[in-house]
């Protein structure tokens, strides 16, 4: 008998063609084999409905949408839940398995309060929507734009800024260590409008002023994209970054390599005496590369 291709039938004979394997099995009668040149598919995928009716019961019989996933747009209030926690919490104080936010932390964030499955792809979106993400402050973002910047270039040269990268990489390539770039930004977020209600007469839907705050984030950036970012309600002071760069350490679980712009939170004497105490896990490294002209 000419064995059937299942995907061409209709979304209701799939789950016709599955339930009769799964009844035919219940007798007891037929092996998997015999069932399967019965109803002319290969046994393989007979052994597949049958064990996903074991860990899923009829539902899991039931035909999927074909085609890419919807796209999941978010609320604002969903937004607005969503940026709140984040803000007032690190992971680690909602049980979650991580000591600053990426965007595995921020999906099973979603995934418990609102119920929502998003994908990499979808959260990279929103957290760029949000300026979580940075732009891009990696070593080969620098030397492109020094390159595209021909009087840059000749001032500073190209080869001194490879040397000195170089010479960063090859340690940290020997001492087995993580080389993250640092990002500081201070941002606005403008709270959804929120609908109150007057009911003297005719329930009327009247919208009141959203919250505006201000919010400060500090990010560290592998050179393939990794992203690990915490948020909080204040300037970046020394006891902010150090409790940073404590979490990144717990997080990342080998030394630190820091790329940090000449910002001034690291001249600070709290900051160098933790530096000095910890720097068998990690290692700052200053920027005094042009990137303010980037």
């Amino acid at each position: 008998m000419k064995k059937k291709d299942a995907r061409s039938f209709l979304p209701y004979e799939q789950e016709d063609l599955r339930l009769q394997a799964i009844e035919l099995n219940n007798r007891s009668k037929y092996k998997r084999f015999e069932i399967a040149e019965k109803l002319g598919v290969s046994r393989q995928i007979v052994s597949k409905w049958i064990k996903a009716y074991k860990d899923g019961g009829r539902k899991a019989l039931r035909p999927r949408d074909k085609g890419r996933p919807r796209k999941i747009t978010l609320s604002k209030l969903q937004t607005a839940e969503i940026n709140r926690i984040i803000l007032d919490n690190t992971p680690d104080q909602l049980s979650l398995p991580f000591y600053l936010w990426n965007r595995e932390a921020v999906a099973q964030l979603a995934n418990r309060h609102l119920k929502l499955n998003l994908s990499i792809s979808t959260l990279n979106r929103y957290l760029k929507i949000w300026k979580y993400v940075p732009h891009d402050k990696s070593a080969r973002h620098f030397s492109q734009v020094i390159k595209n910047d021909l009087e840059l270039f000749e001032s500073v040269g190209e080869s001194c800024l490879e040397k000195k990268y170089q010479s960063i990489y090859n340690q940290a390539k020997r001492e087995k260590a993580t080389i993250f770039w640092c990002s500081i930004n201070f941002l606005r977020y403008d709270y959804p409008v929120t609908p109150t209600y007057d009911f003297e007469e005719t329930p009327v839907v009247r919208l009141s002023l959203g919250r505006r705050i201000k919010y400060s984030t500090i990010s560290a950036i592998k050179n393939r994209g990794v992203i690990h970012f915490m948020v909080f309600r204040q300037k970046i002071k020394p006891p902010v970054l150090i409790d940073f760069l404590r979490r990144l350490i717990k997080q990342t679980n080998r030394r630190v390599f820091f790329m940090m712009d000449s910002h001034r939170i690291q001249r600070y004497q709290l900051v160098k005496e933790w530096l000095n105490d910890n720097s068998k896990q990690i290692c700052l490294f200053p920027i005094n590369w042009p990137i303010e002209r980037i």
